[in-house]
């Protein structure tokens, strides 16, 4: 999910992945694209899980996990603590999810509808393995919101 936009950087891709959030954060805001595109990378999953879950189509979830990080980029400068950019991310891919449900006029409250309630004829889309990894990621984001 590589953003289109000129890339700029101020260290390998492979030594990018070893920086911490908070640095990835800072050097994004110094407009080092590639450190932007580390946190993609790093996140990804997560929130195109967080995207399935409340929304139930793999198709769209995928459409508003990319704007979720389109809008974690443009706002990224807001962000009080870089050491929570995680869970920043996922607020804004929830919030994202039910903007659009709430945009659509969604007959069925906004909730968490699974990739296994999903009708049968999606499951297939999904590789075994991410939907196992998927699951681990909602039931860590169902015991982090249970935290706060």
């Amino acid at each position: 999910m590589k953003m289109n936009r000129p890339v700029t950087s101020s260290g390998s891709e492979a030594h990018m992945t070893h920086l911490s959030d908070p640095e990835l954060v800072r050097r994004t805001l110094q407009g080092d694209t590639t450190a932007f595109d580390t946190l993609v990378e790093r996140y990804k999953q997560v929130v195109y899980g967080v995207c399935v879950s409340l929304l139930g189509d793999f198709a769209l979830a995928q459409d508003l996990a990319q704007d979720a990080f389109l809008k974690a980029f443009q706002h990224m400068h807001r962000l009080a603590m870089p050491e929570r950019f995680g869970n920043w991310l996922c607020i804004i891919a929830r919030n994202e999810c039910r903007l659009y449900l709430r945009q659509a006029h969604a007959t069925v409250a906004p909730g968490r509808i699974f990739y296994d309630q999903a009708s049968s004829d999606q499951a297939h889309l999904v590789p075994a393995e991410q939907q196992q990894e998927l699951r681990h990621q909602q039931a860590e984001m169902i015991h982090l919101e249970s935290r706060h």
